[in-house]
């Protein structure tokens, strides 16, 4: 392979190819990608050069395959992740704080429900009684919905939260 592909192809790998894979290229995608510019052993030799100049390490997975990590790629994604994972664990952290405070909430207005709607017993005109239960009958739903639905919508984000804590987790145990 002549000295000019071969610096063509590191550029190539280097500039778009191990960004987009975390630091972490696979000899046969580097062949998948560049074979119409010589044969495996050639594209492994050319690659052999950041091993060399130390920009990568090269190693074998599980499945046999070899793998070039190019560490400065790989510690800038690992720093990146590790940084979003401190901010989605307090932004979880937060929310649960107030998920509870909600769930708080919603136990008291159930509290004072009862008592609003024990409270009128003894009033004497059963209309007048009956348009209070209504209208706090009324008012409590509509709060107590709200509240509800904001909780059911923390719930969801949650979840969301969690995902990406999960993903995260997963992507920094490979690093």
């Amino acid at each position: 392979m002549k000295e000019e592909i071969c610096k063509w192809i590191k550029q190539q790998v280097y500039q778009y190819i191990a960004p987009a894979n975390y630091g972490r290229v696979i000899l046969s995608e580097v062949y998948r990608l560049f074979s119409d510019y010589g044969p495996i052993q050639d594209l492994e030799k050319c690659m052999d050069t950041f091993v060399k100049n130390g920009f990568a390490s090269k190693t074998t997975d599980e499945n046999g395959s070899t793998i070039y990590v190019f560490k400065d790629i790989a510690v800038k994604f690992e720093r990146q992740w590790r940084e979003n994972l401190e901010d989605l664990l307090v932004q979880k952290g937060k929310m649960l704080k107030e998920k509870e405070r909600r769930e708080i909430l919603i136990r008291v207005l159930n509290d004072i429900h009862s008592v609003w709607s024990n409270g009128w017993r003894g009033i004497g005109d059963w209309q007048v009684e009956a348009s209070i239960r209504n209208y706090i009958s009324i008012f409590w739903n509509d709060v107590i919905k709200e509240v509800v639905d904001s909780l059911k919508r923390m719930e969801g984000r949650i979840k969301q939260v969690d995902s990406e804590i999960k993903k995260l987790k997963n992507l920094l145990g490979e690093t």
